[in-house]
């Protein structure tokens, strides 16, 4: 954990935004004397240091997909089921359709959840993502107001992580849930299939930190066939994956700290 004595009234975590060429992480409030997060030149996958601040000079702020990246060059995911689904759906081109499609629809059903939220007419939605709009159609007056962020990015000081988080606001009977919406070409019927998914969150409220106080923490999926798959969690069932992913983040630490060899 990172020592702050030295920045006057950093807080644990603050809300940022990407500059428009991504090289810096800017405070949304500006007047509020956070620093400025600058990306490392050349570095890959992208790290981030802060300016004027000398207690957090030296850490390498990493958005929550780097953490995965890092992690996984050393300790590579068991590409089984990944080989097996591709040859069941017809060979790597056909994968990659079905891959493609998911990423869009994805970016399709945050569109209109944000519009929704935000009381504005709805985009055209072409057929092929029939199904996923169908699923999202059965569950859109769910996503209640009132709505505290939206696609929001979220820098915490004390982990040296960022995320972008799809949504924190009433959902069912939830007065503030913190969501991340997925799109799935298959249901996800069992707990296990999504832990990389619910690590996800529970990283999220990790980094949100008491930034907004939230409820629960969740997963909402769409899935192509028009269904919909909901996992939710107290505090008591994440606080597992909290730790988990935790003792990922002080791994990926130990990985940036190792020498190159010579």
């Amino acid at each position: 954990m990172a020592d702050l004595s030295s920045c006057a009234q950093l807080p644990t975590s603050a809300l940022y935004r990407f500059s428009s060429d991504y090289s810096r992480l800017e405070p949304q409030d500006g007047a509020c004397g956070l620093p400025i997060l600058v990306k490392v030149p050349g570095s890959k996958p992208a790290c981030y240091k802060a300016q004027d601040c000398p207690a957090i000079s030296d850490l390498e702020f990493l958005s929550y997909g780097s953490v995965n990246t890092i992690y996984e060059s050393v300790y590579p995911k068991d590409d089984a089921a990944l080989r097996k689904w591709t040859a069941d759906v017809g060979g790597p081109v056909e994968a990659k359709r079905l891959l493609n499609e998911v990423t869009t629809a994805g970016k399709l059903v945050d569109d209109i959840v944000t519009k929704h939220d935000q009381g504005l007419p709805m985009p055209p939605i072409s057929s092929r993502y029939a199904g996923y709009c169908q699923s999202l159609d059965s569950l859109l007056k769910e996503f209640k107001q009132p709505v505290t962020l939206t696609q929001g990015l979220i820098v915490n000081f004390q982990l040296g992580v960022f995320g972008i988080i799809d949504r924190i606001g009433a959902y069912r009977d939830y007065d503030c849930a913190l969501i991340d919406i997925k799109t799935a070409l298959s249901p996800k019927a069992n707990v296990k299939w999504i832990e990389d998914k619910v690590l996800q969150v529970a990283a999220y409220e990790l980094i949100n930190d008491g930034l907004y106080t939230i409820d629960t923490v969740g997963l909402v999926f769409f899935i192509r066939d028009g269904s919909v798959d909901e996992y939710f969690f107290d505090e008591n069932q994440i606080r597992p994956y909290q730790e988990k992913w935790l003792n990922r983040l002080a791994e990926v630490r130990q990985i940036r700290s190792l020498p190159l060899a010579a």
